[in-house]
């Protein structure tokens, strides 16, 4: 590619005899431009016009791209960036409107009108091009763990789930896993987090125990924790093939409680694609990958678990999901929807009125910064306990 000087010293070399030469030579001349500089060709007639003053081209300054977006409008988007935990601007800008809000009403946050309708006018995209420069500042490099997942001794009694069998379109149907906390090191016992999400709403609940056996995986972790703790009643649950889920506590309690109990492929991790994404954003970004193998530690992550990280991720995380699909010869179009876990309830007929009133009331005693404060302390100190 040639350099921007080279290219004008050769337009400045080729103008004298273009403007001499007759309509087939300046064809061929104009072709020749446009190959070797790769300008666009109504460009390139431009600079070969005897109007155009060559000489003067690099002496006109380029005129600035005029700002839409001062730093009355970044500052405080980036705060509310930062208080969501660094959403993506697909995810985060439906979520701006309702933000200022919470934010207003918590006295975190006073804007005037004019920067308001600004931040509800922004776009993804310009969310993204404006913030590239603090996302970078606040990435920070993770490295991956080992597998620790043993196949279960269940497969034949319990079926493959297939994408068709549940309705994602009500709330119930729940995806859990496992995830380790032992830093790399797969010996020796240390603690394991029971995660759980709802396929249709996003809604997220997790427990913590020490090693994964199955009286710590169910009888304390899904059946004592997660399930009292959501606010639906619980139609369907979908695990991996690990022994921790697969096991005879899990099947006896479903079939009890009329819980359709199906199970992922083996190797194939996008069957279970929900809670995957749920082990990323819900544990491994906000835990990390180290070791943790204390005793202790399994109080205070649970303290975080069950109080403000629960109420933070369900009541202010976006959770984006996919509503529709259009194909287009080999392209598919996919159009999103984005809501919290809170808002996707509230708008679900599946949810009782008396429901709705407990979450909504819930909901305006929150303080999504002070949530957020709350959260980075409890991290400080499991982050501490870890290294002692």
């Amino acid at each position: 590619m040639m350099s921007k000087k080279a290219r004008i010293e050769y337009v400045k070399e080729l103008k004298p005899r273009y403007l001499k030469a007759n309509k087939e030579e300046k064809g061929r001349m104009l072709d020749e431009l446009v190959s070797f500089t790769a300008y666009n060709e109504k460009y390139a007639i431009r600079l070969l016009s005897a109007k155009t003053d060559l000489s003067m081209r690099d002496k006109i300054p380029r005129k600035a791209r005029s700002v839409t977006y001062d730093s009355d409008v970044i500052i405080p988007l980036i705060k509310i960036w930062k208080i969501l935990d660094y959403p993506c601007g697909v995810r985060l800008q439906p979520h701006i409107e309702e933000m200022i809000t919470v934010l207003e009403r918590c006295n975190e946050l006073k804007l005037d009108l004019k920067v308001k309708k600004q931040l509800n006018k922004i776009s993804a995209r310009t969310i993204d091009r404006r913030l590239k420069r603090e996302r970078e500042i606040q990435r920070v490099k993770n490295k991956r763990g080992f597998c620790t997942t043993k196949p279960g001794t269940l497969k034949s009694k319990i079926p493959i789930r297939k994408g068709c069998d549940w309705d994602e379109n009500i709330p119930g149907y729940q995806e859990i896993d496992t995830v380790a906390h032992n830093g790399g090191d797969p010996s020796g016992e240390f603690i394991y987090t029971l995660n759980s999400t709802d396929i249709y709403s996003g809604w997220s609940e997790q427990v913590a125990g020490l090693g994964k056996s199955q009286h710590t995986v169910i009888e304390i972790g899904f059946k004592g924790t997660i399930a009292p703790s959501l606010p639906f009643a619980i139609l369907g649950v979908d695990g991996d093939s690990g022994s921790e889920i697969i096991n005879t506590l899990l099947y006896k309690y479903c079939q009890k409680n009329d819980i359709q109990f199906t199970r992922s492929r083996p190797y194939h991790s996008n069957d279970g694609c929900h809670i995957e994404e749920k082990n990323w954003t819900h544990i491994r970004k906000i835990i990390g990958y180290g070791r943790l193998d204390k005793p202790e530690l399994v109080i205070t992550l649970n303290d975080l678990y069950r109080n403000e990280f629960r109420l933070y991720m369900n009541f202010f995380q976006p959770h984006m999901k996919c509503v529709s699909k259009e194909y287009l010869g080999s392209k598919c179009k996919k159009k999103y929807i984005t809501k919290t876990p809170y808002r996707w309830l509230m708008d679900s007929d599946k949810i009782t009125k008396t429901k709705k009133r407990e979450l909504t009331a819930r909901y305006l005693t929150l303080n999504p910064v002070e949530l957020k404060k709350s959260i980075e302390k409890s991290l400080n100190i499991i982050s501490k306990l870890s290294k002692n």
